[in-house]
Order: C-alpha cells, then structure tokens, then sequence
C-alpha cells in the first residue's frame, strides 16, 4: 500500500488509509524487523511499515 500510496498517478489512497490505520494495519507492527530479515526479495517492509504511521499519523 506505501508504494501506492507514494505515487501521484494513484487515486487509491483514501480507500486504503482506513485499512493502514485499522486494527491490523500499520500500527500492530511493533517494528522488531525480523520482516526485513528474513524478506526473500530484500525489500525492507519494516522500513515501509515505518513510513506508513507517518502517513497514518497525518491523516489522523
């Protein structure tokens, strides 16, 4: 979703902050990084879940 959310071409993003800011979405990571870890394609989702309460956060 923080990939989407990022680009401007995308007109998604209201309907997948309630998602992000919900019960399970950005803030139940307690950002231990084990995701980053053990990420097969090297991606850094902990980093990516980070910048995803910064925009929670925002559009609190």
């Amino acid at each position: 979703a923080h990939r989407y959310n990022l680009d401007n071409r995308d007109h998604g993003k209201k309907q997948r902050m309630p998602q992000l800011n919900g019960q399970n979405g950005v803030w139940s990571c307690t950002f231990v990084g084990y995701c980053s870890e053990v990420c097969p394609k090297h991606v850094d989702p902990a980093a990516a879940i980070q910048q995803g309460k910064v925009e929670s956060a925002k559009d609190f």
